[in-house]
């Protein structure tokens, strides 16, 4: 019987010990990991170096990937605590629901603007660099794309903002004390994080069918689509987990649960394998055109000079 009348309390107290302490360090696992890995792409896979300029190009931008990562280790970290709460002093704790909660929907839209960068920009900029010549390029150096979203956006960025405020409202709405119905304000806003979820896969299918010569391999391509499906797990309530998906065999709950938060947890390895592959492909090329940018403004330097 799938019981979710109170969907916004999860009860771990079915669990024993060794069980909420391998799902609870799973999580924090997993949110060391996605600060590890929002580190190293800050530092190591966002911008290109030529001749002592430090450049952020519109092919190699990972400041997407950064923001989801930041978010989703936010995420694990109140999840984990979450469920050592409950479980440990069978109390429920707003806080560590709420924060985590709020992490999770920053880090959907997140991956909403990653997935949408790399579908429509990341392969315009390596287009533009490769066949535009150098004196039609601007002398502009630095480019920091993950602000574009804010400064200029589309109609589908606002869109996207849209679903995720709605989202954000009705979750608040679900935790004000004087509505009766909450449960039913729980799910409006879960509905619009899972159309936001829904758009991603959209754009996943896009990047999988489209098929160009110098793009992502198919192989990318898969694990890219393995990632999202896997870490779309991590928005399905745990209330629904274990009192609907995995209610049938008491026994196997503890571990299938588990199971499921280290499948998220490969999603997220899965994503930063992408971007790391996606920029070293890209890099050489952006070096490249970045190279002849710099000797172009060099060679008008001097000609003004001279005047």
């Amino acid at each position: 019987m799938c019981n979710i009348s109170d969907i916004k309390h999860n009860n771990f107290t079915e669990f024993n010990d060794a069980e909420v302490q391998v799902a609870a360090s799973l999580f924090w696992v997993d949110g060391c990991l996605c600060v590890l890995f929002a580190l190293l792409t800050h530092f190591n896979y966002t911008r290109v170096t030529v001749l002592n300029y430090s450049v952020c190009t519109p092919a190699t931008s990972n400041m997407q990937w950064i923001w989801f990562f930041i978010f989703t280790a936010l995420s694990s970290i109140m999840s984990g605590l979450n469920l050592w709460l409950n479980r440990e002093l069978n109390k429920l704790y707003r806080y560590p629901v709420i924060t985590g909660w709020f992490a999770n929907l920053f880090s959907i839209l997140s991956l909403v603007f990653a997935v949408k960068y790399q579908w429509k920009c990341r392969e315009e900029a390596y287009n533009d660099m490769t066949t535009t010549s150098v004196e039609e390029t601007t002398p502009i150096l630095f480019q920091q794309n993950g602000m574009n979203v804010f400064l200029r956006p589309s109609k589908a960025d606002v869109f996207f903002v849209g679903l995720f405020l709605l989202s954000a409202g009705f979750f608040i709405a679900a935790w004000i004390e004087p509505i009766e119905d909450k449960n039913l304000f729980y799910w409006i806003a879960h509905s619009f994080m899972w159309l936001l979820q829904l758009v991603i896969f959209l754009m996943i299918l896009i990047i999988h069918c489209t098929m160009t010569r110098d793009g992502p391999s198919v192989f990318i391509k898969c694990v890219l689509m393995a990632g999202v499906i896997f870490n779309s797990l991590s928005d399905i309530p745990a209330n629904v987990w274990l009192n609907c998906i995995l209610n049938r065999n008491k026994d196997a709950k503890g571990p299938c649960y588990d199971g499921f938060v280290g499948l998220i947890l490969l999603s997220h390895v899965a994503f930063f394998f992408v971007m790391k592959t996606e920029f070293r492909r890209l890099r050489d090329v952006a070096i490249w055109h970045v190279a002849d940018r710099i000797d172009n403004l060099e060679t008008n330097q001097s000609k003004l000079q001279k005047r």
